[in-house]
């Protein structure tokens, strides 16, 4: 199972990257600071959990398989809020995938 961190209502080329191209939608749950009706109106298939930002994820420990956040970290806060947010993930998963831009990096949105 994998859980994405940080998935957006807002629906642009860059946007949700995982949601568009995973094969197994029904093992997917969207975590986002949205309402997220967009994301289940987009990815029925998927599932999806509102979150609160710097507040611990709803889930409980090691309950997925992979926690992945594309380009969110960024938007996280300061260094003790960026710290948390990644020991979250390694809280509820059991393997951790964080990118964050690189304006070289071919599908890259924020440059």
């Amino acid at each position: 199972t994998v859980l994405d961190i940080g998935v957006s209502d807002d629906e642009n080329e860059g946007a949700n990257f995982l949601e568009k191209s995973y094969p197994w939608p029904e093992k997917v749950t969207c975590a986002g600071i949205g309402t997220g009706e967009q994301v289940k109106a987009r990815y029925p298939s998927a599932t999806f959990r509102q979150i609160i930002p710097n507040e611990p994820l709803p889930f409980a420990d090691k309950s997925f398989d992979i926690a992945t956040s594309n380009a969110v970290l960024e938007h996280v806060g300061g260094v003790q809020e960026r710290r948390q947010f990644i020991l979250e993930h390694l809280r509820v998963a059991r393997s951790v995938f964080i990118t964050v831009p690189n304006r070289w990096f071919p599908v890259e949105h924020h440059t």
